[in-house]
């Protein structure tokens, strides 16, 4: 994975980014299970970040079980495959229901939003795996 390639906006704190640039990296499989991340010092180095920050995201991601740090110097993706399918669909969930709520709130039905839905991304292009 190329992560030098991620970018950070002003409007949340990189922390929280980075956080969930490795979060859905894990949960896309752009990352697998097993698999070892750049030491705190390396990512701030791809990063131009702070190693504080950094060591901050890890902490947050080993907290939600998708990083293990069985030495607490090197970092690597949970090697369970089956809970990072059950963190996937719970993400998705979730991400669902924001979705539907928001849309409810607009004065949307939830018929309305799921056809909403539907109709907008079959304007949309396939992104390039």
């Amino acid at each position: 994975m190329n992560f030098s390639e991620w970018a950070f906006h002003d409007v949340e704190p990189i922390y929280l980014q980075l956080i969930q640039k490795i979060e859905y990296a894990i949960l896309s499989k752009q990352l697998s299970a097993g698999e070892k991340l750049p030491s705190v010092r390396e990512m701030a180095k791809l990063l131009h970040i702070s190693p504080n920050t950094v060591m901050k995201a890890y902490t947050h991601l080993k907290h939600l079980e998708l990083v293990v740090s069985p030495t607490n110097r090197h970092y690597s993706v949970i090697a369970n495959e089956q809970y990072i399918f059950q963190k996937r669909e719970e993400k998705a969930k979730e991400l669902s229901c924001l979705y539907l709520s928001n849309m409810i709130r607009l004065g949307f039905s939830k018929k309305e939003a799921t056809d909403f839905l539907i109709e907008y991304s079959n304007t949309l292009k396939e992104p390039n795996k």
